[in-house]
């Protein structure tokens, strides 16, 4: 990379710009809604995890959690999706820069809230495993948001963008 950050530089030197301006050209700033999605997407998940944690945090009977975290997922899996179609939408660095951006929000949040998930799981295994499972596919809903990667995060799963 610093190879073609050089080249990039000289490039631009030989055709009358300037250093600076090569690295500008190098480095594009952010278009609004990248950052915007990017933002969106952590906070979400971040509330998804908050939501969880409001739901097995008094460890309610296991057919009770198991409900309720279904339906939360199932809606969160909505959200994701949605943010998918807005992001296939993008350009290339675009998408990756809606990325870069909701991983550092992700990050935000911590493993505290994730080692909260897993304490549930782990709780819940004695009673229903299935709940396991759930707690998981929760914690990997933001797939949705890479819809390339679907096909190999969750075979069989199709996200229909536009009308």
């Amino acid at each position: 990379m610093p190879i073609l950050l050089a080249l990039l530089a000289v490039l631009a030197i030989a055709c009358g710009g300037s250093k600076d301006d090569a690295l500008i050209d190098a480095f594009p700033t952010p278009l609004p809604e990248e950052v915007a999605l990017g933002r969106e997407v952590g906070d979400v998940y971040g509330q998804m995890l908050f939501d969880v944690q409001v739901i097995v945090e008094p460890r309610p009977p296991a057919p009770e959690a198991k409900e309720r975290l279904r339906l939360l997922r199932n809606e969160y899996k909505v959200y994701f999706a949605s943010y998918g179609c807005q992001r296939k939408a993008m350009s290339a660095s675009g998408q990756a820069e809606a990325e870069r951006i909701a991983n550092e929000k992700r990050d935000e949040y911590g493993s505290e809230n994730l080692s909260i998930l897993e304490d549930a799981a782990s709780d819940y295994d004695y009673e229903d495993t299935s709940i396991s499972v759930l707690l998981h596919d929760i914690a990997s809903l933001d797939d949705y948001v890479y819809l390339e990667r679907i096909e190999t995060t969750r075979p069989g799963e199709v996200v229909q963008c536009g009308s």
